[in-house]
């Protein structure tokens, strides 16, 4: 499934050693995973709003490795079509909290040049969020 579109802007941007600067936007949520983030003060509200940056940030920067001008231009309409959704739905705070695990698994494969982690990772995130929904 790793033949996706992300994957290959992931794939690409992780294999090149003079890309740094996109793949620190992604953790704009240091403290997601630490003790005294907004999850473990059960903030929902907080965590959302993290989740949706540590996304928006992470499918920026895969979207940025399409090196295609044409896949960029539907990816960014699409982003903007799904970041309605996400400001009009509530929260389900069960998709976000793993969402936002996967996308900084992502992160981390990314960070560390992992290109078989990278695919891996990005095919979890994938299948969970059909899943979530429905597909």
């Amino acid at each position: 499934m790793h033949g996706h579109a992300l994957g290959a802007g992931a794939r690409r941007r992780a294999a090149d050693p003079a890309d740094r600067g996109a793949l620190s936007g992604g953790r704009a949520a240091p403290d997601a995973r630490r003790p005294a983030g907004p999850r473990a003060r059960g903030d929902p509200t907080a965590t959302g709003t993290l989740a949706i940056g540590v996304d928006l940030s992470l499918h920026n920067a895969l979207s940025e490795g399409l090196d295609n001008p044409y896949l960029q231009e539907a990816y960014r309409q699409n982003r903007d079509r799904i970041a309605v959704i996400q400001q009009t739905r509530p929260f389900l705070m069960d998709r976000i909290t793993s969402a936002m695990e996967e996308h900084l698994d992502i992160i981390a494969a990314m960070e560390a040049r992992d290109l078989r982690r990278v695919e891996e990772t990005i095919d979890i995130h994938l299948v969970q969020t059909l899943r979530w929904w429905g597909m």
